[in-house]
């Protein structure tokens, strides 16, 4: 089974959310990596893009993670680039 298909939908449309967050704030045609991994403190994932966000810039983002119980690490990378990180507790 898929990694994603494990959770419940408010998980997985959270996760989606923040990454579409993310994107809002970078240059049309900026690549991103992003990364989900199943981890045993809940479902992780990492979103770096090369965009320059604030702290205003991830209010929402921010939001969505604690609205879970989750934490969210933001980091401006060397070369402008910009770290989006977090982890969700899984309560099933």
């Amino acid at each position: 089974m898929p990694l994603l298909e494990r959770y419940q939908d408010r998980y997985v449309k959270s996760l989606y959310l923040c990454c579409l967050e993310m994107f809002e704030c970078a240059d049309a045609g900026t690549e991103a990596a992003v990364t989900v991994r199943d981890e045993a403190a809940g479902l992780a994932f990492e979103v770096v893009a090369h965009c320059g966000t604030s702290a205003t810039d991830t209010v929402r983002i921010r939001d969505r993670v604690e609205a879970l119980g989750g934490r969210l690490t933001v980091e401006s990378l060397a070369g402008g680039a910009t770290r989006i990180s977090g982890t969700v507790p899984l309560f099933e």
